[in-house]
């Protein structure tokens, strides 16, 4: 029994370290994703250039909104 739940506790790591590597269509699922000064949009699931991350990076009382400020 205890072999076997070993073996589900090495097998449910793997899926979950694979999981968290890049993927090859270019996606991301987070900053850690992207390259560089990039962030992950999450509506495209794409990295482009930071803009924002949260109001106080916009200006003129706008408010951000998935990296563009509105």
């Amino acid at each position: 029994m205890r072999k076997l739940l070993v073996v589900f506790g090495v097998l449910g790591l793997a899926l979950f370290v694979g999981h968290a590597c890049d993927s090859d269509d270019g996606g991301c699922a987070d900053d850690f994703d992207c390259p560089g000064e990039q962030v992950c949009k999450l509506s495209t699931s794409s990295c482009e250039p930071f803009v924002c991350k949260a109001d106080d990076d916009c200006t003129g009382g706008q408010s951000c909104d998935d990296n563009v400020c509105k």
